[in-house]
């Protein structure tokens, strides 16, 4: 006997991997593919033809002309950090240091006195909060860059590898890939630094 009330399905969410989810959060901030394709196109368009005699450039010029705008971002985000932290020393530090040695041989204090103490803490901490932010905020695109780097690199190698042959064994192309392009790519992330 069947039961007349009909049962309905809930329906499933599809698991959501850690990729898929960080994508979403941040547009496609890493993408590998999107790294290489880029990568490519600046190598391919160094590469000598017949036609022209224009010299290969190196791999530092095309990694410059494919991830410039990254290096730039990292590098304005130093300098805005340098700056706050020298504006910070040597304006609210001495400036807070000359009103404590001040107010200690001062017996009478006025309101504007105490006004000008918090107004000096208060712009300290927010040069100390935007310090912060622009030294998080360069480490993190160092490090995406850095990772953008080595995975345009491992992918070239690894479609070089899979088309051309004469390498003893391919424990040597993954030693290359797993050191070199390594390096690079904290070369990369430690780029500010």
């Amino acid at each position: 006997a069947q039961s007349s009330a009909k049962v309905t399905e809930l329906p499933v969410a599809k698991p959501v991997d850690a990729l898929e989810q960080f994508n979403a959060e941040y547009g496609n901030a890493i993408s590998s593919f999107e790294s290489f394709s880029a990568f490519e196109v600046h190598w391919n368009a160094s590469k000598m033809t017949k036609d022209t005699v224009k010299q290969r450039k190196s791999l530092i010029q095309v990694l410059w002309s494919t991830f410039w705008k990254d290096v730039l971002k990292a590098a304005v985000l130093k300098a805005m950090w340098g700056i706050f932290v020298i504006f910070s020393v040597a304006f609210f530090v001495f400036r807070l240091l000359a009103y404590i040695k001040f107010k200690s041989n001062d017996t009478d204090h006025t309101a504007e006195e105490r006004h000008e103490a918090y107004y000096l803490s208060s712009f300290f901490f927010v040069s100390m909060v935007v310090l912060s932010v622009s030294l998080q905020q360069m480490s993190f695109v160092s490090s995406t860059l850095g990772q953008k780097v080595k995975a345009a690199l491992v992918t070239a190698i690894y479609r070089k590898m899979l088309v051309r042959e004469g390498y003893q064994s391919d424990a040597d192309v993954v030693s290359l890939v797993a050191k070199d392009c390594a390096k690079i790519a904290e070369a990369c992330t430690s780029l500010q630094f």
